[in-house]
């Protein structure tokens, strides 16, 4: 599947984009603007999520588990964990 990349709206159209340059029009109808909001709140939802502490993360680091493996096991973001790693 290609990756498309958001460059703006015009009225209510989002305007993407190919890697290669291809422009395309996606109407903002009321399913897309249904399922921008669940993603958000699905987002919002997971940055609530109670984040394990840096002491935890470190113990699992020095343990020699990657930032992934840490994350995976406790349930935290991979960005979280890899403010840790050496």
């Amino acid at each position: 599947m290609e990756q498309l990349k958001v460059i703006g709206t015009e009225d209510d159209v989002l305007v993407v984009a190919t890697q290669a340059g291809e422009r395309f029009a996606l109407p903002l109808d009321e399913v897309l603007r249904a399922e921008a909001r669940r993603a958000r709140r699905d987002r919002e939802d997971d940055d609530r999520a109670p984040r394990p502490s840096p002491r935890e993360i470190q113990a699992h680091i020095r343990a020699g588990l990657s930032a992934r493996e840490v994350a995976s096991l406790l349930n935290a973001r991979v960005e979280d964990v890899q403010r840790f790693e050496p």
